[in-house]
C-alpha cells in the first residue's frame, strides 16, 4: 500500500474521491463541529495535512492531521481518519506518520475519535484512550 502526501496544487484532483469518506467519516464523528469544507479550507491554507492510502489508481482512505503547540508539548493531532479496509493501510499509515512526528520533534500523536474507531487504533495499532470527550444534552 501506498502512503502520499498530498501537496495543495493536488487537492483538486483528490479531494473529490476522498470527499464522500470524509463526509461520512464526520457523519459518524465530529459533524456537528466541522464539514468537509472546513477541513478542505484548512488544508489549502496549509493549516492541515492530508496523506493517502492508494494503490494503483485506487484510493482506499486518507488522514487529515495539524501540528499544535502548546506550552509544554508539540502534538500531531489527526483530525480525521477515512477510508475503506483500513486493516489494509493502517500499519503503513501509522509508520509515515510516527516517521513525520520524529522528523518534525513532535513529543506525540493524538487523535479524537468515534467510540468504533478507538477500538480498531487499539486493536490494529496499540493505541490507548488518553481521554474522553463528553457532550452536555443541548438546551430545551
Amino acid at each position: 500500500m501506498n502512503i502520499s502526501q498530498v501537496q495543495v496544487d493536488q487537492l483538486e484532483q483528490v479531494w473529490p474521491n476522498l470527499l464522500p469518506m470524509v463526509a461520512r467519516g464526520l457523519r459518524h464523528g465530529q459533524g456537528d463541529s466541522l464539514a468537509p469544507c472546513d477541513i478542505l479550507h484548512s488544508l489549502k491554507s496549509g493549516d492541515m495535512i492530508l496523506w493517502i492510502a492508494h494503490e494503483d489508481q485506487t484510493l482506499y482512505g486518507g488522514m487529515v492531521f495539524q501540528v499544535s503547540q502548546s506550552p509544554r508539548k508539540k502534538t500531531v493531532f489527526v483530525v480525521i481518519l477515512a477510508g475503506v479496509e483500513f486493516e489494509r493501510w493502517a500499519n503503513d499509515m501509522q509508520a509515515v506518520l510516527i516517521e513525520y512526528q520524529k522528523g518534525i520533534g513532535a513529543d506525540c500523536i493524538e487523535a479524537s475519535c468515534r467510540k468504533g474507531m478507538a477500538r480498531k487504533l487499539e486493536r490494529l495499532l496499540g493505541w490507548k484512550a488518553k481521554a474522553i470527550i463528553m457532550e452536555a444534552p443541548h438546551g430545551g
